[in-house]
């Protein structure tokens, strides 16, 4: 009697051992599963980081490039069709027709007077800000409507002013869709990690 009440309390020891022991190796999966995971989220939010830098900085180059390159046109034309609004205000029409992110553009005269604009409205008026004197094109943050943009300044050779609005929309959109990519790649291995440790652990 007493022997089998002996091999009952040593199978039980075992049992519960063995428990203890599943307990443990359960336990050691979830942390591994764990630590693996933070170091994937940490991977993706610094390649996220890396990535966003070097896309916001290539699409705004590239956004400059077509601005510089568009004024240049539009101040090309101004310099060859002095005098001429309604050919003049056709050329522009076809040079910003290529560039979506184009906002507004204004022509001012020397005295400040804005003689062509997008906005009809504005043609006659006088501009109430001083433009910075160049004899390039320069670029400078501004706003318009609320939305951000870059603005770019240019000088024709008769001194006229080239006002160029250029949103900064697209860029901001690219990156967002970046970042909301990477966002869902995340989720997903973190998704995968989990099921994996859960059926890693209910196989122990």
């Amino acid at each position: 009697m007493n022997l089998i009440k002996s091999l009952n309390q040593i199978n039980e020891l075992k049992r519960k051992m063995a428990d203890k022991s599943k307990k443990i190796k359960i336990g050691l999966i979830y942390k591994i599963t764990l630590i693996i995971t933070l170091l994937l989220i940490l991977a993706i939010g610094i390649q996220t980081y890396l990535i966003v830098n070097y896309e916001r900085k290539t699409l705004t180059r590239f956004m400059l490039r077509e601005g510089f390159r568009t004024s240049n046109r539009i101040i090309a034309n101004i310099d060859d069709n002095k005098g001429n609004i309604s050919i003049l205000k056709r050329q522009i029409a076809k040079e910003i027709s290529f560039h979506q992110g184009i906002v507004f553009y204004k022509i001012v005269k020397p005295t400040g007077e804005i003689y062509l604009s997008s906005d009809e409205g504005e043609t006659g008026r006088f501009i109430n800000y001083s433009i910075p004197l160049t004899n390039g094109t320069i670029v400078q943050d501004s706003s318009h409507n609320g939305e951000a943009i870059k603005l770019f300044i240019s000088r024709a050779y008769n001194g006229d002013t080239l006002l160029l609005g250029l949103s900064t929309g697209s860029v901001e959109h690219a990156i967002n869709e970046l970042i909301w990519r990477n966002l869902q790649i995340a989720f997903y291995l973190v998704l995968g990690s989990l099921v994996f440790s859960y059926i890693l652990a209910s196989s122990v």
